[in-house]
């Protein structure tokens, strides 16, 4: 399965069954039995982006503040 292949998946499976990418994600790890260690090279950017809006919208992760002074 290609990382393109994989991220599809993972976003169709999302929609369809009213998932955040992050549940959908380890679904599909799980049903097609792919190691953990793999999972990574399979994430494409768009799928990363994805996950990171999602989880610092749900506060499981902290949101980076830039570095940029006021003007």
């Amino acid at each position: 399965m290609t990382s393109k292949e994989f991220s599809l998946k993972v976003e169709t499976f999302a929609k369809e069954h009213s998932l955040t990418y992050l549940e959908s994600l380890s679904e599909i790890v799980t049903r097609h039995n792919i190691e953990e260690k793999d999972v990574k090279s399979l994430v494409t950017k768009s799928l990363k982006e994805k996950l990171k809006f999602e989880a610092v919208r749900n506060n499981m992760l902290k949101e980076k503040k830039s570095g940029v002074l006021p003007v």
